[in-house]
Formats: structure tokens, sequence, C-alpha cells
């Protein structure tokens, strides 16, 4: 049988070239040796041991997992996805696309595969599984359907992980904000460019989000990793705002024009193609801090945006 990699880690990873992911390679880096699944594109980092090719059938799959377990691997972290919400309501009901594969069947595979193995699994979701429509939301909420087809995949993704296994933790994570990604742009990056241009940024005044700092997700990656929890948590930044409330705070902390914000509404920025949002995806992060003792501390939304200043 040939062997996919050589060297010991102790967490394998997906996503880690992905805005989420290299956004926490650093903090992930000092506590683990590292182990990269990528699809396509391998990830660049400090703390990465090796790099692995995800196999595309699920055999194979279940087979890479059962060997990880075998040669060390504590953890697996499921950061990737497909997770452009416009791309994906171009696939919308589709279950043989690349969405559904990539945020259900490789989800519900990974977290088969680590319950047959003893590997603990660790599957990132979004606030998107949610319809918005009577939010903020607690773990213990439930969501019935998401308002666009990204976060129906999301949502069946969950349900699938956690009926394939009684050990697997899912965090949902809101709207990360951090550094410069090369590829994806962020709610803070998106205001800076425009007001910085002299251009108009029309933020919407009803819509309720908790915008998350990539440092706060990163280590509540870390103690997901290192502890037993199963089920539902929430990762969202402390400040529940409108993105236009967002958008005043973005322009004072870099001293931007805030004249070139212009207040709008959800349904007004979400024309000509795009799929809905939902209106008050916030969410409450209680159990998370409860539990964590401490161990994980959400910023609001000020604070975030002033450590990249």
């Amino acid at each position: 049988m040939t062997s996919f990699f050589d060297p010991p880690v102790t967490v394998a990873c997906t996503g880690l070239s992905g805005f989420v992911g290299s956004g926490v390679i650093e903090a992930l880096g000092k506590q683990f040796t590292l182990l990269d699944l990528f699809h396509s594109s391998p990830a660049l980092g400090v703390g990465i041991g090796d790099h692995i090719q995800l196999p595309h059938s699920d055999s194979d799959l279940n087979r890479l997992v059962d060997e990880l377990s075998t040669r060390g691997v504590r953890s697996i972290l499921n950061i990737g996805g497909v997770a452009s919400v416009d791309a994906c309501e171009s696939e919308s009901g589709d279950r043989s696309g690349s969405a559904f594969l990539a945020n259900v069947i490789q989800p519900r595979e990974f977290a088969r595969s680590c319950a047959h193995s003893g590997v603990r699994f660790v599957h990132v979701s979004t606030d998107y599984v949610f319809d918005g429509k009577e939010g903020p939301y607690r773990e213990s909420d439930v969501s019935d359907g998401a308002a666009n087809w990204y976060g129906e995949t999301k949502r069946l993704g969950e349900l699938a992980v956690l009926e394939t296994s009684a050990t697997a933790a899912i965090v949902r994570i809101a709207l990360p904000y951090g550094p410069d990604h090369p590829r994806k742009s962020d709610i803070v990056r998106l205001v800076r460019s425009r007001l910085a241009a002299g251009e108009i940024f029309a933020g919407a005044a009803d819509q309720l989000i908790t915008p998350t700092w990539l440092g706060d997700i990163a280590e509540t990656f870390v103690w997901l990793l290192n502890n037993s929890g199963s089920g539902i948590y929430h990762c969202g930044g402390a400040t529940l705002l409108s993105p236009y409330e967002a958008a005043l705070i973005t322009a004072r902390t870099f001293g931007l024009d805030e004249s070139l914000i212009q207040r709008s509404t959800l349904a007004a920025i979400t024309v000509g193609g795009r799929a809905r949002r939902p209106q008050l995806p916030a969410l409450l992060s209680s159990r998370l801090l409860a539990e964590s003792g401490g161990a994980v501390r959400l910023c609001g939304f000020a604070e975030g945006v002033g450590h990249l200043r």
C-alpha cells in the first residue's frame, strides 16, 4: 500500500491557503505541527510540516484518515470549503455541484473516517446557516433553512457531521476580518479601499452582524483542538452592529472620509443577481466563552479594527 506521507504530524488542516486558513496558520503553528491537506494549491506558512493533496474518492479519503491516525495525527481541522456566496447561488439545488461536494459530502466523510479512527474532528461552519429572520442566534437555536445555497450547503454539512459523529465539534464563525489576503476581501478592507479611492460605500443599516477578528478565531481553533467538547459552538465578535455602523468605525479608525458612507438597506445592495443575504445572522457565543474559561476572548469590532491600524 502506498503511503500518503512520511513525516509525523499532530494536526491536519484543510483550507490553509484561504482567507481564514492563512490568517490562523501562525497561531496554530505555535501550538501544533501542521499537515496541510489541500485541493489545488499548497499553503505557505511557518509551522506547516508537510503538504498532502486530498484524494478525490471517498475510499481514498477514508484510507488517508486511517493512515494519519497511525502516524500520530490527533485532530483534523476542516476550514476548507466553497465559500463564495454568489458563486454558490449559481449551483442552487445542485447536489452534484462543487459547493455541495465541498460543504456537505467532504465534511461528512471526514467525520465518518475520524470517528472510525479515533481522530478528533473540528469542522468550521458559518453564521449563514441561519435564514436571518430571528437573530441574533445562540448555539441552541436550530436552523430549518438558510437564506441562500451557500448557507444551505453549510447547514446540510453540519447535519451530516452531527449525524455521523457524536464526538465532532462544529464552530460557526461570523464575517471574519484580518490582514490582507491576495484573493479575498473582508468588510474592513472593502470599506478602506472604497473610501481611499474616493468612492461611495453603501452599508446596510438594517442588517445585524457580528464581525470576528481572525486572531480570536485562531484562539478558538486552538482551544477546540486542545479540548474534547462536541456539538455546536459559535465564534462571533463581541459587537452586534450593522454594516453601515461597521463602515463608520472603520473610517474613523483610519481617518477616512465618513461622508462617503451612505446608509442603505440589505435589499438595495443584493440586487443584480446577487444571492440573498440573511437579515439578522449575528451570533451569540455564550457556550464558547463559558466552556473556554477565559482561554478565548472575543474582541469588539472597534478593538479588532484597531489591530490593523
